[in-house]
């Protein structure tokens, strides 16, 4: 729902976006759009994945009145070892191990295929390509090649 009027927001106020846009040099129109586009994609599988893990989180283990700080941060640097027989076979903890251990490679995979594709990204590296091919003698094909032929 908070998407939906992000968007709606958005789309009645482009007029003065385009403004914005204008009068700043390091923010294009294709730029914001992605950006706001991780930010809707956030936005609606941040919560309901927090909702989750919290929800599993506590099936198990009620929560604790609150007594002191002595006692929230007793045993805090104790690191327990668990045998994975034990830790897979209680299913929702299995399910908060996993959910923390993919949420952060399947965000950076999101992150780089919204800006990772872009025009600007793929100028860029097609510069350090050529930034390294030259130091090893290859010339692109624009450039004359001074005395070694071009290999491209």
């Amino acid at each position: 729902r908070n998407v939906g009027l992000t968007l709606r927001a958005f789309w009645r106020r482009r007029a003065q976006f385009q403004q914005f846009v204008s009068s700043n040099s390091a923010l294009t129109t294709s730029r914001y759009l992605r950006l706001m586009l991780l930010c809707c994609i956030e936005m609606s599988l941040t919560v309901p994945l927090n909702v989750f893990s919290i929800y599993e989180n506590n099936l198990d283990a009620p929560i604790q009145p609150y007594v002191s700080w002595q006692n929230v941060h007793f045993g805090f640097s104790f690191v327990e070892k668990f045998p994975a027989l034990l830790w897979m076979s209680n299913r929702p903890f299995y399910v908060s191990t996993q959910l923390g251990r993919w949420v952060y490679p399947c965000s950076a995979i999101l992150f780089f295929a919204l800006f990772g594709f872009a025009e600007e990204a793929r100028r860029n590296y097609c510069l350090a390509f050529w930034a390294i091919a030259k130091r090893l003698g290859m010339y692109p094909p624009s450039e004359k090649n001074p005395g070694l032929r071009s290999l491209w």
